[in-house]
């Protein structure tokens, strides 16, 4: 099994009870939590010092798209979570992973495993 202890994983949530969970869910994985944070600009004051990164797709009145880009010409790994389904992702992002809300234990794990081997 692929160690994830001690990798860096953002969270971009604006609930605060679903970071709390997915934050206590990564947690359990080994994982440092960086944040969470609830907009695009907040994100950007971490991108230097992350492994991988969960984006919640919409971020009150603004969506996630642009961070995803950076997080693209950066090469950092990430999964989109939503209330809704992968349809609502440009076509630039329908390659992603794209969780639905509620995230189970199984899904994150998952996900961070498939981030993992990305790096």
């Amino acid at each position: 099994m692929v160690s994830l202890s001690d990798k860096r994983v953002l969270i971009v949530e604006d609930q605060y009870l679903i970071a709390a969970d997915l934050s206590r869910a990564l947690t359990k994985l080994g994982c440092v939590i960086v944040g969470p944070v609830a907009s695009n600009e907040a994100a950007r004051e971490h991108l230097a010092s992350i492994d991988f990164a969960f984006l919640d797709i919409n971020l009150d009145e603004q969506v996630v798209f642009p961070l995803a880009d950076e997080l693209e010409r950066r090469a950092i790994p990430f999964v989109f979570a939503t209330g809704h389904n992968a349809a609502v992702l440009p076509d630039r992002f329908k390659s992603k992973l794209c969780l639905e809300k509620p995230l189970t234990m199984q899904a994150v794990h998952e996900a961070v495993r498939q981030m993992n081997r990305a790096r």
